[in-house]
């Protein structure tokens, strides 16, 4: 507005209408440029302030990643510290503490994965957990901490180089047995588990593949949709396991009780099945393609039909039951050749490089050469 009166300054009236026009010109280009120039001004201090603004918030966040990472240090070191507590009650808060760091902070899951593997063969193989008789037998109390331990390690999120666990040597038996863990839907693949008491253990849908479960007793387990696939289960205890719909393609059944065991609709595509139990199993929808069944024992096996015997691989020492026919190849030395000297004391265990890069689908001939003569006898 002091513009309009700025102009009635410069140009006084009564100068004629040419001057009266240059001089309004004259005050619109002057309201112009100063509007100009203060919309010039507003703009720069806007872009100081977003830069300021900017600046703050990154130093927040910076801050905030520090700060996140010295808690998770400062909690992780207090976790671990929990794990040597002589109170049971505060291992297991060491225990959750871990599985709750390595869901905040997944660049730590490595480490928590380490100290929780370190922590069950430490603490499963501990003298003072199975203490020598004296006196009256005093029943063992169950190591719960070992179990909750191995239950989380199943819970963690699958991470690229990060490996699930490493349990060689634990002794998971007697007080240290997973008798009834819940492990549904858990990850344990390619986990040490030789000789683990698993009985009626819940590992619906679990991913178990390439595990080591030889001699391990899975008694009355819930194995349902579980994948199986490439894992040792040789000498295993499966009775009354249930396996229905569970993916054991190209696993290893070698000498496994599977008495009553469920394994209707399984896929046991080249599953070697050599001298193992199979009295009264449910086999119904089975698929038994290139599977190897020397020696098993399958007379009272439920729900076995034609097809399915046809689509195997077996030997003169296969038991089927009365009403299906023997396939006339079962009777070659091509077939018999493949059969071990003691099919029911055949346990062992895979070799690593075995199972590295091994394709999912193989013929009956490929894995007999290829899987079988590997198999370290143990």
């Amino acid at each position: 507005m002091g513009i309009f009166y700025l102009r009635a300054s410069m140009h006084p009236s009564g100068l004629g209408g040419e001057a009266e026009a240059r001089a309004m010109v004259e005050c619109v280009l002057l309201i112009a440029s100063v509007t100009l120039a203060t919309l010039a001004g507003y703009q720069v201090a806007a872009d100081g302030t977003r830069r300021a603004y900017a600046q703050a918030w990154t130093a927040g966040i910076r801050e905030k990643d520090s700060n996140a990472r010295f808690c998770a240090r400062y909690f992780f070191g207090r976790a671990v510290d929990r794990l040597g507590s002589e109170n049971n009650t505060t291992r297991l808060g060491g225990i959750y503490a871990l599985e709750r760091i390595a869901m905040d902070s997944p660049s730590d899951q490595r480490a928590v994965v380490e100290v929780l593997s370190a922590f069950i063969r430490t603490r499963s193989t501990d003298p003072t957990l199975r203490p020598a008789a004296s006196g009256p037998v005093v029943p063992l109390r169950p190591a719960v901490d070992i179990h909750a331990a191995v239950a989380v390690l199943g819970r963690l999120s699958v991470l690229d180089g990060v490996p699930r666990a490493d349990l060689s040597g634990a002794k998971l038996t007697g007080p240290a047995a997973l008798h009834c863990i819940q492990a549904s839907y858990g990850n344990l693949s390619n986990t040490d588990l030789t000789g683990a008491d698993l009985s009626h253990a819940h590992l619906g849908r679990a991913d178990l593949t390439a595990t080591r479960l030889g001699g391990t007793d899975l008694t009355g387990a819930s194995l349902n949709e579980a994948n199986l696939s490439y894992t040792w289960l040789g000498g295993a205890n499966l009775t009354r396991a249930r396996l229905g719909g569970a993916d054991l393609t190209g696993a290893s059944l070698s000498g496994a009780n599977l008495t009553r065991a469920w394994l209707d609709g399984a896929d046991l595509t080249g599953a070697s099945l050599s001298g193992a139990n199979l009295t009264r199993a449910w086999l119904t929808e089975a698929d038994l393609t290139g599977a190897w069944l020397g020696g098993a024992n399958l007379i009272t096996a439920v729900g076995l039909v034609q097809d399915q015997i046809d689509a195997a691989y077996g030997d003169g020492w296969t038991r089927l039951p009365p009403e299906l026919t023997r396939p006339a190849s079962w009777t070659s030395a091509e077939a018999d050749e493949y059969r071990p000297a003691d099919p029911h004391q055949f346990v062992g265990q895979w070799h690593p490089e075995v199972l590295a890069g091994q394709e999912n689908a193989l013929s009956a001939w490929d894995y007999h050469q290829t899987i079988l003569p590997k198999v370290v006898i143990v």
